[in-house]
């Protein structure tokens, strides 16, 4: 299942020669992931283990055809990346950034809404992952399969994850997982995945 990322995503790393940017940029890569080009002003015409670097994000479209974007650009020029993604026809835009001021997510979330046919994720997320076909952000794909269940999380630290073994749970995590499924409504209801393929409610656990 594949809605906004597929193996077709090409995709642009917005501050790709920094440590964050440059890690997850090739880690993705090695996942099977499009990873087309990088940006960093001043830095036109290098390369980062292959991958070229340009100027701007519009540069890098025209010459690559990149349609998605995955930011790791500082707080006080997040909001400028974002919006030069959007500007320059980007369909996508995955802002990993956190600690971007309110009053700039505010006003890039209002241009891009008002004036662009982008989307935008984040910020401050963890990404998004399309199992076996793409990984634009920072998830770990290891703890991922492709499937017909898609999960949409607030936030980016609370996971919710798929056991794929029948090891039983630690008590306080069986406990925890009741209490949660219990105060869920039914069509919401935690599951647990067991190996043999069985679905088994978690406040059953």
């Amino acid at each position: 299942m594949a809605i906004l990322i597929d193996e077709n995503s090409k995709v642009v790393v917005q501050g790709i020669t920094g440590r964050e940017g440059q890690f997850h940029a090739l880690r993705n890569r090695d996942y099977g992931t499009k990873i087309v080009a990088g940006t960093r002003p001043g830095k036109g015409g290098e390369q980062v283990e292959s991958i070229p670097i340009f100027n701007t994000v519009q540069e890098a479209i025209d010459e690559t055809g990149a349609n998605v974007a995955l930011t790791f650009v500082p707080p006080a020029f997040a909001k400028d990346a974002v919006l030069e993604a959007a500007y320059a026809d980007c369909q996508l835009i995955v802002c990993i950034t956190e600690g971007i001021p309110a009053k700039d997510e505010a006003e890039m979330y209002n241009l891009i809404k008002n004036n662009t046919k982008s989307k935008l994720l984040g910020p401050n997320c963890p990404g998004l992952i399309s199992p076996g076909k793409s990984n634009v952000g920072i998830m770990p794909h290891e703890i991922t399969l492709p499937g017909n269940v898609g999960v949409v999380s607030r936030s980016g630290t609370w996971r919710i994850t798929g056991y794929s073994s029948d090891i039983p749970l630690p008590p306080s995590m069986s406990r925890a997982l009741r209490a949660i499924s219990s105060a869920l409504p039914q069509e919401f209801r935690l599951i647990r995945l067991m190996r043999s393929g069985e679905i088994v409610p978690a406040d059953s656990i």
